[in-house]
């Protein structure tokens, strides 16, 4: 019955059949196109967002001084927005006394993560730090692998006389740190 009707249909009135078929081709291809493009767009604006640096910014509760477990950073990948989440470093600034081969300078130390591997219950383990994080950043020579290795500015190298492989002596209460220098950075910024 239903296929003698459509015979009908199609044999009455060719026309207005096949105009409604095209139209449904149609409107299926702008509606899948449509869709790969969402997801296309989605895709290439949490990149270009990731050029503008951090969206979700972290502090301790308490005042000046305080700072978060390293174990408590974990934590961020479990948050209502975890899969939003591409990558984070954790930052600790101190100002301290900087002296490589006669030059003293003031200036801000800043401890974090490069590339470090993270355990998140229930993930996979995943790497964050800066390199997952500032990918645009320039590194002339390499990037630190211990913990007397440093990356230093491009600015204050030029000031201090610093390339890579170079030492500067960190100064801070009274205690003073060689770090070997493995890599010279420009940010951008």
């Amino acid at each position: 019955m239903l296929s003698r009707i459509i015979r009908r249909s199609l044999l009455n009135r060719p026309k207005p059949v096949a105009l409604m078929l095209v139209s449904i081709i149609l409107g299926s291809a702008v509606a899948t196109a449509f869709l790969g493009i969402q997801r296309e767009i989605s895709g290439k604006m949490a990149l270009e967002l990731r050029r503008y640096g951090a969206n979700i910014l972290l502090e301790p509760v308490a005042g000046d001084g305080a700072y978060m477990a390293d174990q408590e950073l974990a934590k961020i990948k479990t948050i209502f927005w975890k899969h939003n989440i591409v990558g984070f470093a954790p930052y600790l600034f101190g100002v301290v006394e900087l002296a490589a081969d006669g030059n003293k300078e003031r200036g801000v130390l800043a401890g974090t993560w490069f590339e470090r591997s993270l355990e998140v219950e229930g993930e996979d383990s995943t790497v964050q730090g800066v390199k997952v994080i500032a990918p645009w950043w320039s590194v002339a020579g390499g990037w630190p692998a211990a913990e007397d290795e440093a990356v230093i500015g491009a600015a204050l190298a030029r000031r201090l006389g610093l390339t890579a492989g170079g030492t500067v002596r960190v100064m801070y209460h009274g205690r003073e740190l060689p770090l070997r220098i493995v890599g010279v950075v420009t940010t951008g910024g």
